[in-house]
C-alpha cells in the first residue's frame, strides 16, 4: 500500500517533542506535538507548584531547564507516549485558554491606551486624532468618551477636507 514502507503510518503513531530555547538563551521549554501537527507547552500539563518543587535541583539556565523538562516528560508525560489524546486535549484546550485571555487583555490595554491618548488630543483640540484613536473601539465606549469622539467628528479637519474634496470631484 505504501511505497516509503510504512512511514507514514509510523509518523502518524509518533509523538514528538520539541525543546525551544527562550529569554535569549537563559531557558529552555518543551513542546508535545500531536499526531497531526498541533503543538502546546508541556508545562500547561503538570501542576504550577510542581516547578517550585522540584526544579532547583537541575541546575542553572537552559541546560537545568532541560534536565528538569526531560525529567518531568519521564514522570508526568507517560498518558502522552502512551497514545493517549485526552492528555494532549487537554493541554491544548489550557494553551487556547490561556491566548484568549491573553488577547482579551491585550485589546483592553489598547482600548485603555487609545482612550487616554484621544483625552490628550482633545483637550489639545487634536480632533481628528481622536477620530482616528476612538473609531475603532467605538462600541465600548462610555457616554462621556461617545459625546467627545461625536464632537470631534463634527470639528474635525478631516471631514471638512473630505467635504471639500467631494465638493470639487463632483465638479470635475
Amino acid at each position: 500500500m505504501y511505497r516509503d514502507g510504512g512511514r507514514r503510518r509510523r509518523l502518524a503513531r509518533m509523538r514528538l517533542v520539541r525543546v525551544q530555547g527562550l529569554s535569549y538563551g537563559y531557558s529552555a521549554g518543551v513542546l508535545i506535538v500531536a499526531p497531526d501537527g498541533r503543538d502546546a507547552p508541556f508545562g500547561y500539563g503538570i501542576a504550577a507548584t510542581f516547578w517550585s518543587d522540584h526544579r532547583q535541583g537541575f541546575g542553572r539556565g537552559q541546560p537545568g531547564d532541560i534536565r528538569y523538562w526531560a525529567w518531568c516528560l519521564r514522570t508526568e508525560g507517560a498518558p502522552f507516549f502512551s497514545s493517549e489524546t485526552a492528555f494532549f486535549e487537554a493541554i491544548w484546550s489550557r494553551q487556547e485558554q490561556v491566548r484568549k485571555a491573553t488577547r482579551v487583555d491585550s485589546q483592553r490595554v489598547g482600548r485603555t491606551r487609545a482612550i487616554e491618548r484621544a483625552t490628550a488630543a482633545f483637550r489639545d483640540k487634536r480632533y481628528s486624532e481622536v477620530v482616528t484613536l476612538l473609531t475603532p473601539f467605538e462600541a465600548a465606549l462610555s457616554a462621556v468618551q461617545k459625546a467627545k469622539l461625536e464632537f470631534a467628528r463634527k470639528r474635525s479637519p478631516l471631514k471638512r477636507s473630505r467635504g471639500l474634496i467631494a465638493r470639487l470631484t463632483k465638479w470635475i
